[in-house]
């Protein structure tokens, strides 16, 4: 996490932009998680007495674009083995 920089909030439904800095994980410097809402789920219609509050319905994230590792390893074997 020392490389997030910020998060931003957007309302769109809502929006959350995870910034990121250079990093030796992923390429990415923005990845985005995205929420679509029901302020008035459709159990709840005709019930304003019992509505709880807004529903989550869906949500999509980017992808992120993993930096690949190469690991070389040298073994020394005993003539034993």
């Amino acid at each position: 996490m020392n490389v997030l920089l910020n998060i931003d909030f957007c309302r769109q439904g809502y929006r959350l932009d995870f910034v990121f800095g250079d990093n030796d994980y992923f390429n990415n410097s923005v990845l985005s998680k995205a929420y679509e809402i029901d302020f008035m789920p459709s159990t709840m219609r005709g019930m304003k007495l019992k509505y709880y509050g807004p529903t989550n319905v869906a949500c999509a994230g980017s992808v992120a674009s993993y930096i690949t590792f190469t690991y070389r390893t040298s073994l020394a074997l005993s003539p034993n083995s």
